[in-house]
């Protein structure tokens, strides 16, 4: 979708003229129902189709050259362009479609924005402004739903095939999602459970928690011990699969199986576990190199409501009440949009080679870590 936002005033032109009418009302008179029941007949000369020209047109021939000559753009996914810019987004949306066609469990829908049309998402999100950025064109990947996947069966069997493999997936998932879309995986809701109950302290104590859950639930020791970490800790975000723990100022990784260990257990494995181990090994392959690049590079954030994928260890009723309080919240502010980052597309041939490069990574890594998390989680 090449997008910019309409004004009040904003004018359709449909190329042909108007014409007088009189401001009367016409006489009413008796007649056929079949005049008023059935669809006039429409003159040759009424034009079927129109173009909406919002503010000024934006001139993408230049841009829309340069990512033919020097990107992986197919002349051959064209199809009677308009101009300039409505052949490169024929050809833009074929290839993504082409990268993305696969996904089950991940959610994302490729968007083309010009600067206005960023301009007025921008100024709602409080995330920062282009009013000073001379890019013409930006792109995204919007997520309009999100689907929530639960390991459910899995766990068991995760866990019995080897004490870390269920960490291992847990850490290949965070890193893979750090390089490319987000997704909501148990950490965030350990940790919005903890801002709701615990004031925000996710390392707590029973002790420490049913001191403060005493002000909400009072001298009923009952409703307290549902809400202790040592009840609600297993059912979010066990510790046997957080990759990661936060002391000392800094976030520490956890004891996760190495590719060698992977391709041993892969080897003494059948069935999902050694599919799974096979997953692992492909993501681990294909991040290699890109530890600390965020693949998609966005240009300006756009705090998404939605996650490509949520997922969670088990469904309960914890996980429906903080995504309901959370899109609730989210709605009240208005400062959330769908959006995961606006990127600007590059305008220079070095740029653009290094632009796909990466977005063919990033698309492939995203491919691999639908099929890992369509071995490990069912819909709910």
């Amino acid at each position: 979708m090449l997008f910019d936002p309409a004004t009040t005033d904003s004018h359709l032109t449909l190329g042909a003229g108007g014409s007088w009418q009189s401001p009367r009302a016409a006489v009413a008179r008796r007649g056929s129902a079949a005049d008023f029941l059935t669809i006039p007949d429409v003159a040759d000369d009424v034009p079927v189709e129109a173009r909406v020209q919002w503010r000024a047109d934006v001139s993408l021939t230049g841009l829309a050259r340069k990512h033919f000559l020097h990107g992986p753009l197919l002349a051959a996914d064209v199809s009677n362009p308009i101009d300039a810019g409505d052949a490169f987004q024929q050809a833009f949306f074929a290839w993504v479609k082409r990268q993305t066609a696969s996904l089950k469990r991940i959610t994302l829908k490729p968007c083309l924005f010009d600067g206005l049309a960023v301009r007025d998402v921008l100024q709602h999100t409080g995330t920062g402004s282009n009013d000073e950025d001379p890019t013409s064109l930006f792109f995204t990947l919007e997520s309009p739903e999100e689907w929530l996947c639960s390991f459910g069966p899995m766990l068991g069997r995760l866990r019995a095939a080897h004490p870390l493999l269920l960490r291992t997936v847990m850490s290949v998932i965070n890193r893979a999602a750090w390089r490319t879309v987000w997704l909501r995986t148990p950490d965030w809701f350990m940790y919005e459970f903890s801002c709701w109950y615990w004031d925000g302290d996710e390392n707590v104590t029973d002790a420490d928690a049913e001191e403060m859950l005493k002000e909400r639930f009072g001298e009923d020791a009952e409703a307290r011990k549902a809400y202790l970490p040592s009840t609600v800790k297993p059912m979010l975000c066990p510790e046997d699969a957080e990759p990661s723990f936060f002391s000392g100022g800094r976030w520490r990784l956890r004891r996760a199986l190495t590719d060698d260990e992977l391709l041993t257990l892969r080897n003494r494995s059948k069935g999902t576990v050694r599919r799974v181990c096979t997953e692992l090994l492909r993501l681990n392959r294909l991040m290699h190199g890109t530890r600390r690049r965020k693949l998609f590079n966005a240009s300006y954030e756009t705090n998404p409501v939605y996650a490509g994928c949520g997922i969670v260890f088990d469904g309960n009723e914890f996980i429906g009440d903080i995504l309901d309080c959370h899109f609730d919240s989210e709605s009240q502010s208005g400062e959330a949009t769908t959006y995961h980052g606006f990127i600007s597309l590059g305008a220079n041939p070095r740029a653009i080679r290094r632009q796909y490069a990466d977005w063919t990574l990033a698309f492939s890594i995203l491919s691999r870590l639908d099929s890992l998390l369509a071995l490990v989680t069912h819909i709910l």
